[in-house]
């Protein structure tokens, strides 16, 4: 008998029911679900506090006028502005709701990074292993919370993109197959997350490192080295586009990149070992109390004393991990060993890393041992699927994992109740609200805006020059606000300018100003 041939339609069919049926629709699906309620009860906002600065610098990035990632508290910026141009077609998109466009590209990013994470896994150890590894990853959504994926502040966005970085890092091991696309997200992974945060750093560091070793271990066969520099390239060129800006800010412009190293090199004082060890058991084991939003809003918000069970769930998460990358090495899955493996270095260089913190130690900056958490999950996940193989059939297996997966992702959804609340409330500026009808009345003028203040009150003046940038053709602020908002926005703008001023209401209104809202917090005045 003659084949019957797969028609096109038929094969896209096939396909298609192979995309469904992939773990990381699942894990992702969470997320989805938040987004589109998320969405759907969206509404404009004004972001507050930090996040207005970051959509100060998204005004910029849609201008392509931004070189540099978000201030720092340390006195200079974070190395690169990848964050902010991500977020540009979002807020173009929106309608120049930038609060709105700030969280649905952190749902994005998660989503794409959850994405990639498992296609990877499931190429270097199978499909088992995949459903293994997205069964950990939505213990992580449980445990972490599902609101906090939609806070789109800079150390906590790049949380995922640091565990793709160091999942490609350890496929790179089995090229040349999928060699170029895995250095290519590498690369553009790793910039994301350094260009974002620089606290994310120390684990790039190790994913290149991984990479690197795995990318010259495939170059070194008979005939592979063509190739291998032809990916090399490819590489190196996507580095070069995602750094493109900094490079160029550091030989034209601010010089920042010599900030970071001043500060580097600085003798500040650093935590002592027991000060960091706590949040850093906690922040790898999950183990802060902060199930879903039932506990709190985020994973670090607070850092309870890390007890016995903490220091035990880390002791097994370590332990798995070591005896999973030893098995895999034994079978001859040398990039599934490697990511395993990765685990327990991942754990030592974000405890060194953390024992460099300098200044006030604050939760966030342990974000990164967030990431850590994620790969430990996922690689016991990964580990769990194989024993659960060894017992029954493959397909079994997989119809078990993938129930667990549904069970936990729609336990994370049930406890997150939070999550689902409207954005402005949880994100939005309460003093932009307030004087709405003042900022109406500036941008109805027509003319670019020098916002001053006398009374200095702190990132209200950042939320009324977000709200002010969506509309006016131009806003610019005093020189003592340059690290926050960036140098060029305060330089004095151009054409015929209208001063605001942003007071405290006990502040008179002096001769020759115009009151234009007033509010329970603050006061708006323009110049005559």
């Amino acid at each position: 008998m003659v084949p019957i041939a797969e028609t096109p339609s038929r094969s896209f069919g096939v396909r298609a029911r192979r995309v469904v049926a992939h773990p990381a629709i699942a894990v992702v699906l969470p997320l989805v679900v938040i987004a589109v309620v998320v969405a759907i009860r969206a509404g404009y906002f004004v972001p507050h506090s930090d996040y207005a600065v970051q959509e100060l610098a998204m005004q910029e990035a849609a201008l392509a006028q931004r070189l540099l990632g978000p201030y720092s508290r340390f006195g200079f910026n974070h190395p690169g502005p990848m964050l902010f141009y991500a977020n540009v077609p979002a807020y173009l998109l929106l309608g120049k709701n930038a609060g709105m466009s700030l969280i649905l590209t952190r749902f994005v990013i998660d989503g794409t990074c959850i994405a990639l994470i498992l296609v990877l896994v499931d190429r270097i150890g199978r499909r088992t292993a995949a459903w293994g590894a997205g069964l950990g990853l939505v213990v992580f959504e449980l445990r972490a919370g599902l609101e906090w994926f939609r806070d789109p502040w800079n150390p906590y966005v790049v949380v995922l993109p640091m565990v793709l970085a160091l999942v490609t890092g350890a496929a790179l091991v089995d090229a040349p197959p999928g060699r170029r696309w895995r250095a290519v997200v590498l690369v553009v992974a790793g910039s994301f997350a350094v260009q974002s945060h620089l606290g994310s750093a120390p684990l790039v560091a190790l994913a290149l490192l991984l990479g690197a070793v795995g990318f010259i271990r495939s170059a070194w066969r008979p005939g592979a080295r063509v190739p291998a520099l032809v990916d090399a390239v490819v590489a190196i060129g996507a580095g070069l586009v995602c750094w493109a800006l900094p490079i160029w800010d550091q030989i034209a412009k601010s010089g920042n990149l010599h900030l970071v190293e001043a500060f580097a090199t600085s003798g500040s004082d650093t935590p002592s070992l027991d000060t960091v060890v706590r949040p850093v058991v906690l922040a790898i084991t999950l183990g802060a109390g902060h199930l879903g939003s039932a506990f709190a809003s985020e994973p670090l918000d607070q850092i309870p004393r890390a007890g016995v069970p903490a220091l035990a769930v880390l002791v097994i998460l370590l332990v798995a991990a070591t005896a999973y990358a030893v098995w895999s090495w034994r079978r001859g899955r040398l990039a599934l060993a490697t990511l395993a493996a990765s685990v327990p270095l991942a754990a030592a260089v974000e405890l060194l890393a953390t024992l460099r913190i300098k200044g006030t130690v604050e939760p966030y900056l342990f974000a990164p041992g967030l990431a850590v958490g994620a790969l430990a999950w996922l690689v016991v996940g990964a580990s769990v699927a194989d024993v659960v193989e060894r017992w029954v059939a493959p397909h079994r297996a997989r119809v078990i994992l993938a129930s667990a997966v549904v069970v936990v992702g729609a336990s994370a959804l049930a406890v997150s109740g939070r999550a689902f609340d409207p954005p402005a409330e949880s994100y939005g500026s309460t003093i932009a609200v307030d004087l709405r009808h003042g900022i109406d009345e500036i941008c109805a003028t027509g003319r670019p805006v020098q916002l001053v203040t006398t009374s200095r009150i702190g990132f209200d003046v950042t939320e009324v020059g977000a709200a002010l940038g969506e509309c006016a053709p131009d806003v610019r602020f005093e020189p003592a606000l340059a690290l926050l908002v960036g140098e060029p926005r305060t330089e004095p703008p151009s054409g015929d300018v209208l001063t605001v001023r942003l007071e405290r209401p006990g502040v008179p209104l002096e001769a020759g100003w115009r009151r234009v809202a007033r509010s329970g917090g603050a006061t708006l005045d323009v110049r005559s």
